[in-house]
This record gives structure tokens, C-alpha cells and sequence, in this order.
């Protein structure tokens, strides 16, 4: 039979202890839950672990190191010693047979053991014989992978020191996976609040202070001749929405506009949210000037299309207005003077019916061609 360091006692599921006195728990989905939040499968191997495998094979003097990681099927290596393969399926590993009924597990000749003598990698050339593993166990209770030493010669010695020592060694790499997985959460939340600071949490838009940092990285295109737009919309009577349906309803509407928004602007154009019912698009280009007219009457067909609300369909219209600033000219404007230019436009636009455009200096203001002239009270069918 098998031999097995005194004390290395195999308990049964869901719960057992290993004899470093560490509780594993075993709840299959939630240890797959665990690994893949580590991020670590099928990635490449990582100089600090490949380090400790180097290290357990020379201090234990066994030819081979793994350090693996236990998926569904298979055990990922994803570190090693004297080894080149990736990965193997559990049901052809030592490891994969005993997974998850055991904690720690030596076996001084693994040929001794029934469950192995006959299986291919005992048997055939080189032929394992020896195998030592310690379970790699996070602060959840739940075991991530394996540390494994192996030889193909039979190793009664394995006891004592150099169990201690393949113990430190496995605490070693699950710190070092456990810190990788917290990194990477940093890294995540990272990304993610920076993308909150940028965009609109409603409707998904990026919002002033995003516009605000485009504007700075393209003011030195206006003195290279580029031209600069900005179209400031309101939503007409928008209140009047809220009032009848209620908020959720409005914000509903605020995010199928602002989806059709989006389908009418061109990869690059800057369309923000700057709060409530007003949003902007901001345009850098040449002939920027002549487009934001054109734009504008696409964003008035496509927010005067209807919107079905809690069961009612409702139209609404919008009103734009548009500052240009032409880079042959000279430099461009600030953008909050831009912006002011915008808004003087947009106050004519409302002035003069609203469903419209007026351009900041304009003599005429643009009017959609097939302009609604309902307002959204009568607009409730």
C-alpha cells in the first residue's frame, strides 16, 4: 500500500482539515466562482512562481515541480519545474483522481497504490513513482490548485523537514496568486471608476468633464486650420413628461434619446450628457461647421420619433443650438465660450417655436422640414 506521512489524514466532503491545521471547504461551483476570479487560467507562467518551483525541486531534490491550478477538467500548470506540458485532465493525474477527496497527499511509491499501478504514467516509461502535493487553499476556504513534487524514483524519505518545507513553499505561491487577484481587482475598480468620473451613469453618455478634456486635446488642431462645432439640445417640455408618467418613465425616455443620439453622430463626435434634459455634441474636423447643420437635422428627426411609455405613445421634440468656431480664422474660442455661443442659439431656436436649430450668429434659424408643431401634451396618444 501507499505510504502517507503520519498524521496526512483524508477527510470526507463537503468539509476537511489538512495538516497544516488549514480548514478546505469543498463546494464545487463556488470553487470554480473562486478560480475564475483569480484570472489565472490559461495565462502565462510568472517568473515568482516559476521561481518557487525551481526552488522546491532543488531543496527537496525531486526532479519535477507543478504548480497548478484546478479547473473543471483539467489541472492548468501554471508553473513548472522540469516540465514543458500546460496542462493535463484530471482523470489522467494523480491529483485529479484524489481531488477533491483529499487535503495534503504523499505517496512514497506511487506503484503501491492500487488507483495507480496500472494507470499510464506509472507504468510506462519514465514511470512515475514518487508524488507529494499540497492543496493550494484561498482565504475562503477553497482550494485553488495544487503545489506537486514528483520523481520517477520511490521516495520513503519525504517526511518531516521537507513536508514543512513543500508547506511554506504552497503558502508561498497562494499568497502570490492571491496578490495577483488582488491587483487585478484594484486594476478593475481602477478602470471602472475612472470610466463613472467620465460618463453619465443614466443614460451611458460621457459627460462635462469628459467633453471638457476632448477640448483640451484638440485645441491645437484649430491652428492647423481644423474647424470646431458645438450643438447644445434641450429636450422640449420635458417636465411635462415627468409630471405625467412619473421619473422612471422620463429617465426611460432620457435613454432612448440619448441611444438615438448616438445613432446619428459619426465615430468621433463627442456627444455628452451635461445633465438633466441637455446634452451636447461636440465635432472637430474640417468642414465641421457646414456638418453640424446637417447634424442637427437628423437629431431632430430622430427624437421627434415616438416613444412608448408605460403603455402610451409620447413625442417629444428638440431644440438645438450651434456655435462653430472655423480654424482659418484664427484660434478657437474657449469652450465654455463655445458653449455660451451654443446656448445663445439654443434660447432662439426655443424663441421661435422650438423642434429646431439656430446657429450662434445666424440670421435664420434652421427649421425641421417636417416640423411637429404639437408640444408633448398634445403629442400623448
Amino acid at each position: 500500500m501507499a505510504e502517507h506521512v503520519p498524521g496526512c489524514v483524508r477527510q470526507p466532503r463537503p468539509w476537511f482539515r489538512t495538516d497544516s491545521g488549514v480548514s478546505m471547504a469543498y463546494d464545487e461551483a463556488r470553487r470554480r466562482r473562486t478560480l475564475q476570479a483569480h484570472h489565472d487560467l490559461d495565462t502565462e507562467r510568472e517568473p515568482d512562481l516559476n521561481n518557487i518551483a525551481d526552488l522546491a525541486s532543488m531543496a527537496l531534490g525531486l526532479p519535477i515541480c507543478i504548480i497548478s491550478l484546478t479547473a473543471s477538467e483539467r489541472h492548468w500548470f501554471k508553473s513548472s519545474y522540469k516540465l514543458d506540458a500546460t496542462d493535463i485532465l484530471q482523470q489522467m493525474s494523480v491529483g485529479g483522481v484524489t481531488f477533491p477527496n483529499s487535503g495534503e497527499l504523499i505517496l512514497a511509491d506511487v506503484a503501491d497504490d492500487p488507483r495507480f499501478a496500472n494507470a499510464a504514467f506509472v507504468s510506462a516509461p519514465p514511470g512515475l513513482r514518487f508524488y507529494g502535493a499540497i492543496p493550494l487553499i484561498d482565504r475562503s476556504g477553497h482550494r485553488i490548485g495544487i503545489l506537486s513534487v514528483l520523481d520517477v524514483q520511490p521516495r520513503h524519505d519525504f517526511t518531516g523537514s521537507k513536508l514543512a518545507i513543500l508547506r511554506k513553499l504552497a503558502a508561498t505561491a497562494t499568497e502570490l496568486l492571491e496578490a495577483r487577484s488582488r491587483n487585478l481587482e484594484l486594476v478593475r475598480c481602477s478602470v471602472e471608476l475612472a470610466h463613472l468620473a467620465r460618463h453619465d451613469p443614466l443614460t451611458g453618455l460621457e459627460n462635462r468633464r469628459a467633453m471638457d478634456d476632448y477640448s483640451l486635446r484638440g485645441v491645437a488642431d484649430v491652428s492647423q486650420g481644423v474647424d470646431w462645432a458645438l450643438l447644445y439640445l434641450d429636450l422640449d417640455h420635458f417636465k411635462t413628461i415627468n409630471d405625467t408618467f412619473g421619473h422612471r418613465a422620463g429617465d426611460e425616455l432620457l435613454r432612448e434619446a440619448a441611444g438615438r443620439l448616438r445613432t446619428c453622430v459619426r465615430r468621433g463626435d463627442q456627444i455628452v450628457r451635461l445633465g438633466g434634459d441637455e446634452f451636447a455634441i461636440l465635432l472637430c474636423g474640417r468642414d465641421s461647421g457646414d456638418y453640424a447643420t446637417q447634424l442637427a437635422h437628423r437629431l431632430i428627426d430622430a427624437v421627434a420619433a415616438p416613444y412608448l411609455l408605460n403603455g402610451h405613445t409620447v413625442r417629444i421634440s428638440v431644440s438645438i443650438g450651434v456655435a462653430v468656431a472655423l480654424g482659418h480664422l484664427g484660434p478657437s474660442p474657449p469652450l465654455a465660450d463655445l458653449l455660451r455661443n451654443a446656448d445663445v442659439a439654443l434660447y432662439q431656436a426655443k424663441k421661435d417655436g422650438r423642434n429646431r436649430w439656430s446657429v450662434s450668429g445666424g440670421e435664420s434659424p434652421g427649421v425641421n422640414g417636417d416640423e411637429c408643431r404639437r408640444d408633448v401634451r398634445s403629442g400623448v396618444m
